[in-house]
């Protein structure tokens, strides 16, 4: 009889969408007998249809937080915490209906939240991928922080970090580590993960991507900045033109892009730590803008430009500071020659294994 591994992934973004995946292929590549099942949300759902090594896929409700001029706001959030609620509960009991009905010996959680009774009778191994642990530590010992990610802070990191440490046997953190290591008996960090296919581009010419973020608190790009006029055509994957631009050329959003990623060399990307992970095991030099008010994007950002491997940009400077990156490009190239690290799909993916 096949063992059964069930995935509930956070579809708001690609982010988890992308590791999990990267995950599942290396769990395949090592036991094709496993039986993989996807449950997941909103975009997540576009991005597994019809992915050869997921053997099932299930749509579950997707939790949508307040925003606030476009931006994140958690005030707002804490305030429809009701309806929130009501969401997890109609999660869980999806889940506990998949969960009777495949007898999975393991159930793996990015960024899906349930309520208690999914644990009743418990017969599986319960983990999660999840980072809040390196945002917790990073919040504490950093003594510069902007007052104005305390509120997203306190309100959902912190609680994420509560929830998992308690609620999980384990906990599978990708962090900028080398290799696996147990911080404590439950939590794990592995390398960062990314997606198979993709390759680092060393061409020495200048030449980089925008890829924002696909949830709803994307950044938006100033097309009259007068930085843009400095670059001959600005490449933007993951979004469709609002109308015609002579300077930028909007690909769209595509399901397999790693041949469209692999032609560049540097990029401009939001914080969430899938991306950070990309262009950190590519070695793309970037420039990275954190969700405001994001406590995790914004350590996030500040972790790879403490490293010398990027620029940390708010949205009005995206421009000015592709151009300040253009211009440092070698120096850029030269920090990232020093930095050797480990796709962690694979050492996660044998985490896993070896716990069923």
């Amino acid at each position: 009889m096949k063992k059964t591994i069930i995935f509930f992934v956070n579809g708001l973004g690609l982010g988890n969408s992308t590791r999990c995946l990267s995950i599942i292929n290396s769990i395949k590549t090592i036991n094709k007998k496993i039986k993989i099942i996807v449950a997941t949300s909103g975009n997540g759902y576009w991005y597994f249809k019809n992915r050869k090594n997921v053997d099932a896929l299930y749509k579950m409700k997707q939790v949508k937080y307040k925003k606030k001029s476009g931006k994140l706001s958690a005030l707002g959030t804490v305030l429809g915490l009701k309806n929130i609620l009501n969401i997890f509960n109609s999660n869980t009991n999806s889940a506990i209906n998949l969960i009777n009905q495949h007898n999975p010996k393991c159930v793996i959680t990015d960024s899906f939240y349930f309520f208690p009774k999914i644990k009743k009778k418990k017969k599986f191994v319960f983990m999660s991928l999840n980072n809040s642990d390196y945002v917790f530590e990073k919040f504490f010992k950093s003594k510069k922080k902007p007052v104005s990610i305390y509120p997203q802070f306190f309100f959902v990191e912190l609680l994420d970090y509560l929830y998992n440490l308690n609620f999980h046997d384990f906990v599978i953190s990708p962090c900028f580590v080398r290799k696996g290591v147990f911080i404590n008996n439950k939590i794990y960090r592995i390398p960062p993960v990314i997606r198979s296919g993709l390759k680092i581009n060393k061409t020495k010419k200048f030449n980089p991507i925008i890829m924002l973020s696909g949830s709803t608190f994307s950044t938006q790009l100033n097309e009259k900045s007068e930085f843009v006029k400095k670059f001959s055509n600005i490449h933007v994957l993951g979004r469709n033109s609002r109308g015609k631009s002579a300077k930028f050329n909007y690909i769209g959003k595509l399901k397999n892009n790693s041949k469209t990623l692999n032609k560049y060399n540097a990029a401009i990307i939001n914080a969430g730590f899938s991306a950070l992970s990309e262009v950190y095991l590519l070695k793309k030099p970037a420039i990275i803008v954190p969700v405001p008010n994001h406590s995790e994007q914004f350590f996030n950002a500040k972790s790879l430009e403490e490293m010398g491997l990027a620029i940390f940009s708010d949205e009005k400077d995206i421009f000015k500071n592709l151009d300040t990156l253009k211009k440092k490009f070698k120096l850029f190239n030269q920090k990232y020659s020093k930095i050797k690290s480990l796709n962690g799909s694979n050492i996660a993916a044998n985490f896993i294994l070896n716990k069923i």
